[in-house]
């Protein structure tokens, strides 16, 4: 990796504020960008008219 290119900081590390506000702000991107991605995945799977899930009528002629 090259030097300087970690996002994490360190104590001590001496950080322009606008560079650790950038930094701050990629990580909650980066965080929130995962959790759209993993809600809309379960939402997908749950929207799939699976026939092996609990609770749900597969046999539509006894309606």
């Amino acid at each position: 990796m090259l030097p300087g290119s970690s996002t994490l900081l360190h104590a001590g590390q001496d950080v322009a504020f606008l560079t650790y506000l950038y930094r701050v702000v990629a990580h909650l991107v980066a965080f929130g960008g995962i959790a759209v991605l993993v809600y809309s995945l379960v939402r997908g799977i749950d929207a799939l008219p699976l026939p092996f899930v609990a609770g749900r009528d597969t046999d539509e002629s006894e309606r």
